[in-house]
């Protein structure tokens, strides 16, 4: 009996420390994305929604949806109020977007692109900030991949909205990738250069929201 017992117990603290490593995993997973900013788990969810989509194969692609809403749930408990409700509010379309799929409501991919297009913004706006706030704590390395986070996300979705990058939105982007590798290289990059960089770069995310704004509830 007492040895019933003593096995059932080893049973439940393996149970218990496998649990505890899946859950240590995940996180170390967030923070190794959050590491090196951009994924393109999130941009193959939304390319396999709208592939979905357009086979009216519905369910599946609602749950790649759903799957892209969570993420950027993720992201908004990691972000300052500044860019937090812009990440909230995205992932709320998304899951709203996913019922509309999947009720048959949705009829137009335009929809599925114009929501895309506005996660891509609230990404480019979050990983932005986290730059900027990286540097002040000197984590340049940190700084570095998000910062190419930040102009992937802006340069990803100008191309949901069907947007052509102007001359300085693309030179932006371009000066904010080079930036990004000298500040990952450990060389190369002055105060100055980031700070122009980073600001250049917000400017263009600025203008990039303003434009997708106008296509909401079309």
């Amino acid at each position: 009996m007492n040895k019933m017992i003593l096995s059932s117990c080893a049973l439940i603290f393996l149970a218990l420390g496998a649990c505890a490593t899946t859950q240590a995993k995940t996180e170390q997973d967030r923070a190794a994305v959050e590491q090196k900013g951009y994924s393109n788990k999130l941009e193959n969810h939304f390319m396999a929604a709208h592939e979905n989509f357009l086979k009216k194969e519905y369910k599946q692609s609602g749950d790649e949806i759903r799957k892209s809403a969570a993420s950027l749930r993720q992201r908004s408990e990691r972000a300052t109020e500044a860019t937090k409700e812009a990440l909230k509010s995205s992932a709320r379309e998304l899951d709203e977007l996913a019922d509309s799929v999947e009720k048959g409501t949705a009829t137009s991919a335009s929809h599925l692109d114009d929501t895309f297009a506005r996660a891509h913004y609230a990404l480019a706006k979050y990983y932005n900030e986290k730059a900027s706030a990286s540097y002040v704590k000197k984590e340049y390395k940190k700084a570095g991949y998000e910062l190419k986070a930040s102009a992937m996300y802006l340069k990803n979705g100008m191309t949901w909205a069907g947007s052509k990058a102007e001359e300085g939105t693309e030179s932006a982007m371009n000066e904010s990738r080079r930036l990004g590798d000298k500040l990952i290289q450990g060389s190369g990059w002055t105060a100055d250069e980031f700070g122009k960089g980073i600001s250049y770069l917000g400017d263009e995310i600025k203008k990039f929201g303003k434009m997708i704004e106008g296509t909401k509830n079309n």
